[in-house]
C-alpha cells in the first residue's frame, strides 16, 4: 500500500513537472515570436523610413534649388526631378498596399512594349550617371492581362535592385521576349509553371552576382542584403507576388559577371484577345 501510495505521488508529481516544463516551454516560443515579429516591423519601418527621407530630401531639395535658378531650362530640370521623386513614393505606397492585400487589382489586356516603355521612362531619371540603361524590345506584339501600375512598379523595384548592385556604374537591360514552352519553367519560389506561351521580360545587370547561398531567400519578405536601414526587404517579395498574382512566375539567374532577373507573364493570343 505504501509502495503504491509512493508510485502515485510519484506519477502525479511527474505529471506537473512535465506540464510546467510544457507550459514554459510554449510561454517562450511565444515570447520568441512576438519578438521576432517587433524586429521585423522595426526593420520594415526603418527601412520605409530610410526610403522615404531620401525621396523628400530630393523633392524639397529640386525645390529650393528651383527657386535659386532663373534658367527655365534648368528650373524644368528640377521640377522633373522632384516629380520623379514623388512617382517613386507612390510606387513605395502601392508596394506596400500589395504587401498588405489591399491593393485594388485591375487586370487589363495591354501590349507588353506599352509597359516597359513607360517603366523605361520612369527609371531612366532614377539612374546616375554611371549606370547606363538600354532596352530591347521586338517588334512582335505580345499582349499579356495584367494591372499596369503593379507591372510598372514591379520592373522599377527590379532596376533599382539593378542600380544598387552596380555603385560604381555598371549596365542595365531590360528587355522581353515571347518564350513557347514544351517543358515546366522552374521558378525560384522552387515551384514551376505549366508548359505554355509566356512573355519572358528580362532585367539585367553587370553588378557582382547574387551569392548562390542567400539566392533562395532573396525573395523572403523582409530578407535584405543592404542593411537594417537601407531597406525593407519587400522589394522582390513584391514582385514574386505580382507575378503570382498575374499567373506567372519569377526566376533568377546570377554569376560574377550579373544577375537576370526574369519574369514570365501568361502570353495571350490574339484569339484570346477576340474572345475578350
Amino acid at each position: 500500500t505504501v509502495i503504491g501510495v509512493a508510485f502515485v505521488a510519484y506519477f502525479g508529481e511527474a505529471i506537473v513537472t512535465t506540464r510546467n516544463q510544457r507550459l514554459r516551454a510554449e510561454a517562450k516560443r511565444t515570447d520568441d515570436l512576438q519578438a521576432q515579429k517587433m524586429e521585423t516591423l522595426g526593420r520594415m519601418a526603418g527601412g520605409i523610413a530610410h526610403d522615404f527621407n531620401n525621396l523628400l530630401t530630393a523633392i524639397g531639395g529640386n525645390l529650393d534649388l528651383y527657386s535659386e535658378v532663373t534658367d527655365q531650362a534648368r528650373r524644368d530640370e528640377f521640377v522633373d526631378a522632384a516629380k520623379t521623386a514623388t512617382i517613386s513614393a507612390a510606387a513605395h505606397v502601392e508596394q506596400l498596399l500589395v504587401y498588405a492585400r489591399r491593393a485594388h487589382r485591375v487586370p487589363v489586356l495591354t501590349n507588353t512594349r506599352t509597359v516597359l516603355t513607360e517603366a523605361h521612362n520612369l527609371a531612366y531619371t532614377l539612374l546616375p550617371s554611371l549606370v547606363r540603361l538600354t532596352v530591347d524590345f521586338p517588334d512582335e506584339p505580345a499582349l499579356i492581362k495584367v494591372d499596369t501600375n503593379q507591372m510598372v512598379n514591379s520592373v522599377l523595384n527590379l532596376i533599382t535592385n539593378a542600380r544598387d548592385a552596380m555603385p560604381g556604374g555598371g549596365h542595365i537591360d531590360l528587355s522581353y521576349r515571347i518564350t513557347r514552352s514544351n517543358v515546366a519553367l522552374p521558378q525560384i519560389s522552387g515551384e514551376s509553371l505549366p508548359p505554355g506561351d509566356f512573355v519572358e521580360i528580362h532585367v539585367s545587370d553587370t553588378g557582382p552576382g547574387i551569392d548562390e547561398e542567400i539566392l533562395p531567400q532573396v525573395v523572403e519578405p523582409f530578407f535584405t542584403t543592404k542593411g537594417r536601414v537601407n531597406g525593407t526587404g519587400l522589394g522582390l517579395s513584391m514582385v514574386e507576388g505580382f507575378c503570382r498574382s498575374s499567373n506567372g512566375g519569377l526566376s533568377i539567374r546570377t554569376s560574377s559577371g550579373g544577375t537576370v532577373v526574369c519574369i514570365f507573364l501568361p502570353l495571350v493570343t490574339a484569339d484570346q484577345a477576340n474572345e475578350g
